[in-house]
């Protein structure tokens, strides 16, 4: 199928054009904003430059700009390596001194570290979609059901973020797609004077990667996608999110496990695993018949979603059921204003990029029938997965790029088995999409960061990333951080808008 798409391919990269930057003479670079670093590394000092590039690739009309962000190599210089964050929605300006920074500075020292704010998104024109600000945190979490799988709540939000997109996001939310974020990054690679760089794409970023090593083959000199989400450009984000049920049962047991084992005094919650699912779902049911002052069930199985998210959240969910327990949730603070303006942005950001491109069903009987289905399959999730979004009420816009398998063979797969929005099927299915291309790495263990989990997959990536051969087969790993390392701090977010790909 990959090949009978090559003429459409080809028809793409003519759009895209030959990635000249509208950045006149060059880049102009400055002190960067207060940015988050990764502690107890220092990675020399970061820089940052804004790109022009077109709103609207097809006409050309309207300009937005790109921020970017750079530590120059300290060595003998063999690239330059740019982080693509995930979400759609999460930043990456920070990258060079923080996700980039976990590798070993005998890589990074080598690589001009770049980092970039996707079009939307921080220090990059800004969109919004100008929710109500009652309602912003509640219409950015994944949708989970009220009380018996009522889903009308869950309508009314879809429906009106939507609407509200449609009237206050303008031509920057219109112009939302995976490839349009390919073609900022090469509009970025083109101003930056690289002839072809090194990509890490995790999570959604993961998909922008993919995405530019077909429509850019030789503008990419090796490719790391961590975290793939569902390659299938029909299904798309909606299947990406479907899946969650059936995998989040997989992924549960990681947690009871750690929150059953006796040694874990301070966070255990029950003898057995067993008792841990059994506490579990018997709080999500009290807490649909009478909610707390500060939670409910819907705000409770959202917090445990991102607890297991990464293995890092194991304390936080753990802590919070304990607090349920006695009915001593605490208050969520109010956002300041900042944080409240940048929530803004990531809905537009998510919910622009996923709609445009993918066509969602608008019978909303048939998400009713599908959410009682999924809750009675998957009691944990609740039929959140099978729940409606704001693309119900949508006109896509663009049609997503089929990864293809003709190019360079330089592109490695990182994979978890049990992640619970990047599960290893869809690794599978991107190396089969990619062909004889890619290499696929799958470390057995949970999580949506799969980099400093595990020995093994570790050193694959980094002499990968160091100028090594890619692996001869794909491989699999065992779970378990190099002694002494610990694992990676967490490069994810938990939120909707936290894609497959």
């Amino acid at each position: 199928m990959i090949r009978s798409l090559a003429v459409g391919v080809a028809a793409v990269m003519l759009i895209a054009g030959g990635g000249i930057a509208l950045a006149g003479s060059g880049p102009v670079w400055t002190d960067c904003p207060p940015l988050p670093k990764r502690p107890g590394r220092d990675m020399g000092p970061i820089q940052c430059t804004k790109i022009t590039v077109p709103m609207d690739y097809a006409t050309g009309a309207g300009k937005v700009q790109i921020a970017v962000s750079r530590i120059k190599a300290r060595a003998a210089k063999r690239g330059t390596l740019i982080y693509v964050p995930g979400g759609p929605g999460d930043r990456g300006l920070q990258s060079p001194q923080n996700g980039l920074a976990q590798l070993p500075q005998s890589i990074t020292d080598r690589y001009d570290l770049v980092g970039f704010d996707p079009r939307g998104l921080g220090e990059s024109t800004r969109g919004s979609c100008e929710l109500p600000a009652d309602r912003l945190l509640e219409m950015l979490r994944p949708p989970f059901p009220g009380p018996d799988g009522d889903i009308e709540r869950n309508i009314t939000n879809a429906r009106d973020g939507a609407r509200q997109c449609a009237e206050h996001g303008g031509r920057l939310v219109r112009s939302l797609s995976t490839l349009t974020e390919v073609r900022d990054l090469d509009r970025v690679r083109s101003a930056l004077g690289v002839p072809a760089w090194t990509m890490w794409g995790h999570s959604y970023g993961s998909s922008v990667g993919a995405m530019y090593a077909t429509v850019y083959p030789d503008r990419a000199e090796r490719v790391l996608l961590e975290s793939s989400g569902d390659p299938d450009p029909v299904a798309s984000f909606r299947g990406s999110v479907r899946v969650i049920g059936p995998v989040f049962d997989e992924r549960f047991p990681d947690f009871a496990r750690w929150a059953s084992d006796p040694g874990n005094v301070e966070h255990r919650l029950a003898d057995t695993p067993e008792q841990v699912r059994e506490l579990v779902l018997k709080l999500s049911a009290e807490l649909d018949r009478q909610p707390q002052v500060n939670i409910d069930g819907a705000g409770f199985r959202f917090l445990m979603f991102r607890g297991l998210y990464n293995d890092q959240g194991f304390p936080d969910f753990a802590k919070l059921v304990k607090q349920v327990q006695r009915d001593e949730v605490p208050v969520t603070p109010a956002p300041d204003p900042e944080k409240i303006r940048s929530k803004q942005s990531e809905y537009a950001v998510l919910t622009g990029t996923v709609c445009n491109e993918s066509r969602w069903p608008d019978d909303l009987d048939g998400y009713r029938r599908e959410v009682q289905d999924s809750r009675q399959r998957y009691p944990l999730t609740a039929g959140m997965p099978a729940n409606v979004w704001a693309c119900a009420f949508w006109q896509p816009r663009y049609r997503a790029v089929p990864i293809s398998d003709r190019g360079p063979a330089n592109v490695l797969l990182l994979q978890h088995t049990r992640d619970v929005v990047a599960p290893e099927i869809f690794g599978t299915k991107t190396r089969q999409a990619f062909g004889e291309r890619a290499r696929l790495i799958t470390v057995e263990g949970g999580g949506h960061d799969v980099y400093g989990t595990s020995a093994c997959g570790d050193a694959l990536v980094e002499a990968f990333l160091a100028g090594g051969p890619r692996p001869a087969t794909d491989l699999r790993c065992a779970e378990g951080a190099r002694a002494g390392t610990g694992r990676a701090e967490s490069r994810s977010t938990a939120r909707p808008g936290t894609s497959p790909g």
